[in-house]
């Protein structure tokens, strides 16, 4: 990723991001402030929804008792071949407000 955005351009100059990851990192860090970020990337190969939710289910990203708490998932499936064979990438993160 660092290099395919190394290629982008956003201004240079003083006070100015210089590339498109610099300003995604930003970004992050801007939305993420005055919290308590705890996630994991999971990888497996598909098999079915149920094995993939069971994954999650075992990382207690969930088990807390504070309301405070907002959840993040993201995937991504990669293909290999036509044998229909599939890794799935899976991260999980839970945000704690900081302070509370």
């Amino acid at each position: 990723p660092d290099d395919a955005a190394a290629g982008i351009s956003l201004g240079g100059g003083r006070g100015r991001v210089s590339s498109l990851t610099e300003l995604h990192m930003s970004s992050l860090r801007n939305m993420l402030e005055g919290y308590t970020v705890t996630g994991c990337p999971l990888n497996m190969p598909f098999s079915d929804a149920a094995t993939v939710r069971a994954a999650v289910e075992r990382t207690c990203i969930a088990d807390t008792t504070r309301t405070d708490v907002e959840f993040a998932v993201a995937t991504h499936v990669e293909p290999y071949g036509a044998t229909f064979v599939c890794s799935v990438w899976v991260y999980v993160a839970r945000l704690t407000k900081n302070g509370y």
